[in-house]
């Protein structure tokens, strides 16, 4: 799993540091020194995207089965935003 520092974790992959507000490569072909996980559930306080969306059907009283369905749906892009937004509108319409 590629790493980096928190200050160049820009929510991407690339390879690249936004380090000061300004866009550079990485040193060392994309490792930063300062070690953190770039695994965005990680960062959140989960182990993966399954346990986010279990997660999720938990909070939100839904059945996993729903959750994994809508976030297929959406794509792991959306897990933070869109996949929120709709299951406020599930509950909602429970």
């Amino acid at each position: 799993m590629e790493k980096h520092c928190s200050n160049c974790f820009n929510g991407t992959a690339l390879g690249l540091c936004m380090k000061d507000g300004v866009q550079a490569e990485y040193p060392n072909k994309g490792v930063c020194t300062d070690w953190e996980t770039n695994d965005i559930y990680q960062i959140n306080g989960y182990e993966n995207r399954n346990d986010y969306l279990q997660a999720m059907a938990d909070e939100y009283d839904c059945p996993l089965e729903t959750v994994s369905e809508l976030a297929d749906i959406l794509g792991a892009e959306e897990d933070f935003d869109g996949l929120i937004s709709s299951l406020e509108d599930y509950e909602v319409i429970q």
